[in-house]
């Protein structure tokens, strides 16, 4: 049977690093929502010495606390991830409201990453295979 073990050896150590890759894919999108909310202009109104963002751009950070309640949140012995935007104003400024146009963010992230995201989802995997089946 030790094939049959190694064979099974196998296929969880592939388990783990798809589990892996599909954090280090969500930590991409994370990383590119926090750089359109801190690094792209923004062209709306100036309150209070705040620059506001205009409708359809990527809300502008003030205090920093919705930027900072977005987060990857592992699912445990699963090969998913959940990006969650808890701030108090995400979901608001993400669809907009009666009053205001929608500043998107967690779209526009997911949509200008989507080559880097396969790339980060598949580079555990294929790091195992190559060490592992040489």
């Amino acid at each position: 049977m030790p094939g049959v073990t190694m064979h099974l050896k196998a296929w969880n150590d592939i388990e783990d690093a798809a589990r892996e890759g599909v954090y280090d894919a969500a930590s991409v999108i994370h990383d590119e929502a926090m750089r359109l909310i801190h690094d792209t202009s923004k062209t709306g109104r100036v309150y209070d010495g705040h620059r506001a963002s205009a409708p359809g751009e990527p809300y502008a950070s003030d205090s920093g606390q919705t930027a900072a309640r977005i987060t990857v949140h592992r699912e445990p012995g699963e090969a998913r991830a959940r990006i969650t935007f808890n701030g108090e104003n995400a979901l608001r400024l993400e669809m907009g409201t009666e009053n205001m146009e929608p500043r998107p963010v967690a779209t526009p992230a997911f949509m200008n990453v989507q080559k880097q995201i396969v790339e980060a989802a598949g580079f555990r995997i294929r790091r195992y295979l190559r060490k592992d089946f040489k």
